[in-house]
């Protein structure tokens, strides 16, 4: 999840009742700065404010909330895109959103790619893409990136499999994933694939329409720290 991505108009409501919660207690320790409990608890509350407490205050009152959008795994996966000897596979968790797709009159894919995070059906409800894809009829489809989540190509987190981890083996997974999805899911060839992400997954998406301009149109890359 990225505040920068996201779609906030009907979330304000949940976002501000934490805010409000947040700021009361700043007010608390500063007028009673002696007790004991009070800024520990503060800085806990504070803590919690993550990307999945972040997250589950946005979808909590989301319109998409029983949409049943389960989860769904590409199970081809490769472990290691550049050694043509390693066949391993491993299973890769990713989200489909069809609501505005036609599919007598395909639209765009719409690719958001996962950063280094989990990703939920969060990823393909929410986003400021959304409307987009609600605009031009398009499929929503998020990929989580591999080593987070539950996207885990190797069975630990050993530094010896952790050479896996890397932007050129996350790009080669999206390649290889967006081209199943296409031909053998959808059946849609010829459908444009628009990238989506935001921060490190911006950079994915600028790289991937750079390193594999054969598989998509367009890169939408929100607060990349790429030039």
């Amino acid at each position: 999840f990225s505040f920068c991505a996201a779609s906030p108009s009907h979330h304000l409501k949940s976002m501000a009742v934490y805010a409000f919660f947040f700021v009361l207690l700043c007010f608390v320790c500063i007028i009673l700065p002696d007790e004991a409990w009070c800024f520990p608890l503060l800085r806990t509350f504070a803590e919690s404010f993550n990307d999945e407490t972040a997250a589950a205050l946005l979808s909590s009152s989301s319109p998409y909330k029983d949409n049943n959008i389960g989860a769904q795994w590409y199970t081809e996966q490769r472990v290691d895109h550049f050694n043509p000897q390693d066949n391993r596979t491993w299973s890769q968790l990713f989200y489909v959103n069809d609501t505005y797709f036609n599919p007598n009159k395909p639209g765009p894919i719409f690719f958001q790619l996962g950063g280094e995070g989990s990703i939920n059906p969060f990823y393909v409800t929410e986003l400021e893409y959304v409307a987009y894809a609600q605009h031009f009829g398009a499929l929503i489809v998020a990929l989580e990136h591999r080593f987070y989540g539950s996207s885990h190509p190797l069975p630990d987190m050993s530094t010896d499999n952790l050479r896996y981890l890397s932007s050129q083996q996350a790009l080669a997974d999206a390649s290889l994933f967006i081209s199943w999805f296409k031909n053998k899911v959808y059946k849609i060839p010829n459908a444009p694939v628009v990238t989506f992400g935001c921060s490190y997954s911006g950079n994915l998406a600028s790289w991937f329409r750079g390193k594999y301009s054969t598989d998509t149109v367009m890169a939408i890359a929100s607060s990349a720290p790429v030039q």
